[in-house]
């Protein structure tokens, strides 16, 4: 009896630990104010980017599908002032497909936050800051990568919140 009770406890501290280890996609909309319950955001790829909460407005643990897009040229990007540059360099892109679920949560939240920027991150890791322009209201994204990122090692980090087939 006590052997069974020590294996239930063994297999729960391990579906604790998996869980924890799961990577998570989140949505974070950034404020320029201080305020209650929010952290400051300095990173390299995004210095004195603004003011977060503790834990993502949208919290995504499972994707749909991930892949590079390498065959568009990404001739625009979008500065943190709102500023644009047009390149002509080619950037691949990192496309997702959301849940309907996640779409719809993530739709709400842009149209509540027009003009405001939204963190993309991968467990702490910042990815992406853009300024929403208009709400969001589809399931699949389109990042360009911004120059130097690692196109694969990025896509194969997100890869793993998609669901394998049963």
């Amino acid at each position: 009896m006590i052997r069974c009770v020590i294996l239930l406890v063994l297999l729960a501290v391990s579906a604790i630990l998996q869980a924890a280890n799961q990577p998570l996609l989140g949505f974070y909309i950034v404020s320029q104010e201080a305020g209650p319950g929010l952290h400051f955001v300095d990173s390299p790829l995004f210095p004195k980017l603004g003011y977060i909460a503790e834990k993502p407005d949208i919290a995504i643990s499972h994707l749909e599908a991930v892949w590079l897009d390498t065959s568009h040229d990404r001739s625009s990007y979008y500065h943190k002032d709102g500023s644009v540059e047009q390149t002509n360099e080619d950037r691949p892109a990192l496309d997702i497909r959301l849940s309907a679920a996640d779409a719809k949560a993530l739709e709400a939240l842009t149209s509540a936050h027009l003009g405001s920027r939204i963190l993309l991150m991968a467990g702490s890791d910042p990815l992406f800051a853009p300024v929403i322009r208009s709400p969001v209201g589809t399931q699949e994204l389109q990042f360009a990568l911004p120059p130097g990122a690692d196109a694969e090692k990025l896509k194969a980090r997100l890869q793993s919140l998609v669901s394998k087939p049963q």
